[in-house]
């Protein structure tokens, strides 16, 4: 049974966050602590589903001038990046 129920007045983009675990398949239900080990080796990230970070990015340079590379896709044109 959900007990989410959207109607017309529902605002749902911000809510739909979906987590992303880096692993090599998924586990059986019973073995799901290799989801676990990822989590807390950092190899997750969050997102609404508009940028979507195809591999690892790479942070380098002097921190008032950063340099980062990333490989990404993303579902609407973007204005800017900004690294947080």
């Amino acid at each position: 049974m959900d007990v989410f129920q959207i109607d017309s007045t529902h605002e749902v983009y911000a809510h739909m966050n979906v987590d992303y675990v880096r692993t090599p398949d998924l586990p059986k239900y019973p073995e799901y602590g290799s989801l676990l080990q990822a989590l807390a080796r950092d190899e997750y990230f969050i997102s609404t589903g508009e940028v979507l970070l195809r591999d690892a990015i790479s942070i380098s340079g002097p921190p008032d001038q950063i340099v980062v590379r990333a490989r990404l896709s993303y579902t609407f044109p973007l204005n800017l990046a900004e690294v947080v």
